[in-house]
């Protein structure tokens, strides 16, 4: 409602003001505005700064689309890491020398570490998994409503067959090779079930159909369950 001036800029300063609360450039340069009143919407390239003024009583929203750092995806994976590498054995050094500076960490202890560290291997089925977890993965604040009286998995299927369903508007469905990715689970499938599951993942929505296989059927209703998927007109 009401309506907001937009100042928008490409200027190549990008400098801050220091220990503002919010990220404030020292040196804004606008180059172009508007006034946006209600049902406009103004989208800001990558690197484009930009400052709002109210020009009477107004609300606006804004969404923000923010790919991960390098250091995020790598800090990440060693996360995903940590709970998958396995491997056997304790550091020891049976020969251990007396030394003339005992507070010295020596080559031989760091030439030991290197080896185990060596260890760890990942191969492309766990950059997979990582980016399928990742990607689904809802944020802490997220909660998925159950339920209260769900469907026995008979009248669920009877009603997906008729109606469809859709994903939630919570959940985040990602597809790779016979595999499907939601909020944070990794499920494994037939060929025949990705095909069919691959619509849901595609278009967000499972469309009436009579074929429905059991593993597809399964798969579904867990999720339903789950509260991941709900029905068009909410009656499932």
């Amino acid at each position: 409602m009401g309506s907001r001036r937009w100042q928008i800029s490409a200027q190549q300063d990008d400098r801050f003001i220091a220990d503002a609360p919010l990220r404030i450039l020292k040196n804004f340069l606008p180059e172009q505005e508007w006034v946006l009143k209600p049902g406009d919407m103004l989208y800001l390239p990558p690197k484009y700064a930009h400052n709002g003024i109210a020009e009477d009583d107004c609300m606006t929203y804004s969404i923000g689309f923010r790919a991960p750092s390098h250091d995020e995806l790598m800090t990440q994976f060693l996360v995903y890491l940590q709970d998958r590498v396995e491997t056997e054995g304790w550091y020891s050094d049976p020969g251990l020398q007396l030394q003339s500076h005992p507070s010295k960490i020596s080559v031989a202890m760091q030439s030991q570490v290197k080896s185990i560290l060596k260890k760890i291997h990942w191969n492309r089925d766990d950059i997979e998994n990582f980016l399928g977890i990742y990607l689904s993965e809802p944020k802490s604040h997220v909660f998925f409503e159950q339920p209260t009286k769900p469907l026995t998995p008979h009248l669920f299927l009877q009603q997906i067959k008729k109606k469809g369903v859709q994903l939630g508007l919570k959940s985040r469905l990602f597809s790779s090779h016979n595999k499907f990715f939601i909020n944070g689970e990794v499920y494994r499938v037939s060929s025949n079930a990705f095909k069919t599951l691959l619509e849901l993942a595609d278009s967000q929505e499972f469309f009436p159909s009579p074929h429905i296989d059991e593993e597809t059927a399964n798969i579904l209703y867990q999720w339903y369950v789950s509260g991941y998927i709900v029905s068009k007109n909410q009656g499932v």
